[in-house]
């Protein structure tokens, strides 16, 4: 899965499921790893114990839909024999980070344009409503609904973010999510029940740039 099947996908009304796995869902299934916080991720959402078991039975499942990890993770777990038992039970794993990678490279501009031809939902917090004016201009719009989040602690909403989904899904929805490790949990949830009607991407913090949040040092050298 590189950028630009992302951006062809989008496009072409090709839907899929593109679910990431990081260090802070490693760490709530695994336990954090040497060096990291124990208790929360790098934006303080805490690692619930209920949170980390529905992660684990996610990879256990070996999903249909494509299945990123971050080579972070992989750097801090190396030596972790645990770590390395539980990620085989998937079968094909690919970068996560390719949107950042093209955020880096050449911005995201391709796939803010391929956005405004779909219908949209956000799963993110406040801040993110600002992504809309960048996606749409008014010759372009079309629905874009945002369910929004706590910034801290999202998981204690899973619950009722699921039932807004099954509430606004509707077929060839393009749902973003922003929602930390909850992402991982409601893009299986969701194409458990849709399978590739929708489209799911776990946006993680690759939009907050543009919004004109500066989550992750690597923002700081973007040209937004």
């Amino acid at each position: 899965m590189t950028y630009q099947e992302i951006v062809n996908n989008l496009k072409e009304s090709k839907n899929f499921s593109f679910s990431r796995f990081g260090d802070g869902e490693f760490n709530a299934i695994l336990g954090a790893s040497p060096g990291q916080d124990p208790k929360q991720n790098c934006d303080r959402h805490r690692y619930f114990k209920d949170m980390g078991m529905r992660l684990y039975k996610v990879i256990l499942s070996n999903p249909n839909y494509v299945m990123g990890m971050q080579n972070l993770a992989k750097r801090l777990r190396k030596d972790d024999s645990d770590f390395h038992t539980l990620i085989n039970h998937v079968d094909n794993w690919v970068d996560s980070d390719v949107l950042h990678r093209a955020s880096i490279k050449q911005g995201l501009s391709a796939m803010f344009d391929a956005l405004r031809e779909r219908n949209i939902i956000l799963v993110a917090n406040e801040q993110l409503s600002f992504i809309v004016d960048k996606i749409y201009t008014p010759v372009n719009f079309c629905d874009f609904q945002h369910i929004v989040i706590s910034p801290r602690d999202c998981w204690l909403e899973y619950a009722e973010v699921k039932n807004r989904l099954l509430e606004l899904i509707e077929k060839d929805d393009v749902i973003l999510y922003a929602a930390s490790m909850m992402t991982e949990v409601l893009i299986d949830d969701i194409y458990n029940i849709y399978g590739e009607k929708v489209t799911q991407i776990d946006v993680g913090s690759a939009f907050d740039p543009y919004c004109g949040i500066k989550s992750r040092s690597y923002h700081n050298n973007l040209k937004v």
